[in-house]
């Protein structure tokens, strides 16, 4: 599928698209970017945006929703990209309608925190993992720079719990997964900053209000093989 027949079938569409979808296909077009499609059973897909794709791109929930409705009906999912701008369309497999789109604007969502102000966040934390984040903080530059990825609280809660549970089952030594968690799912559905400090055979995984007021809470991985 080329950019320009993309556009055709989001232009010809029944419904309205929000603008910024409709600007982003349109500078696809400009830019002759190449559309990969990938064909699957919705529920797959679900559970491939779950799994994967929600961990690091806030807002995909949507579309794993708007999809997991169809259970094992085939879709396709398109996906093209512009300078910082990534769209996702999914699609029938049978007729060309619109199930759900997405624009990622990853520009827009980064977000970063440096080493004094994510110290003296620690230092405050009631984090049971907090002395071990310090100690992993201190051997690292004090001029270092994290990079923070937004996601949904409450889904994040729910496949760390899924992902660090088989990991345990595993031999994987996981510590302050239900402390984490929880924290998380207090938030509401509000967004939460995740970062990673390294460790010696492992790393954590540091949770922060999204407005970079506080450590919610820290999660120590070690022995996880990638």
């Amino acid at each position: 599928m080329t950019s320009a027949e993309l556009l055709l079938l989001l232009t010809d569409g029944r419904d309205p698209l929000p603008r910024s979808v409709l600007r982003t296909a349109s500078r696809l077009v400009e830019a002759d970017a190449p559309v990969d499609v990938v064909a699957m059973p919705a529920v797959a897909l679900a559970g491939m945006i779950d799994t994967t794709y929600a961990e690091s791109t806030d807002g995909l929930a949507r579309v794993a929703d708007d999809v997991r409705a169809l259970a094992d009906t085939p879709v396709r999912l398109c996906r093209a990209e512009v300078d910082e701008d990534v769209l996702l369309v999914v699609l029938a497999a049978a007729e060309p309608i619109v199930i759900s789109v997405f624009v990622h604007d990853r520009a827009a969502q980064r977000v970063s925190i440096g080493h004094e102000p994510l110290e003296r966040l620690l230092r405050r934390s009631r984090s049971s993992n907090r002395a071990v984040a310090l100690d992993a903080l201190r051997g690292l530059s004090p001029e270092a720079t994290f990079a923070c990825h937004r996601q949904d609280a409450v889904r994040t809660a729910s496949t760390f719990e899924r992902k660090y549970s088989a990991a345990v089952q595993s031999g994987v030594d996981v510590d302050g997964l239900d402390e984490f968690v929880s924290a998380l799912r207090r938030q509401n559905g509000e967004a939460v900053l995740l970062l990673d400090l390294p460790v010696a055979d492992g790393g954590l995984v540091v949770g922060v209000r999204e407005d970079r007021s506080e450590v919610l809470a820290v999660l120590s991985v070690r022995g996880l093989q990638s």
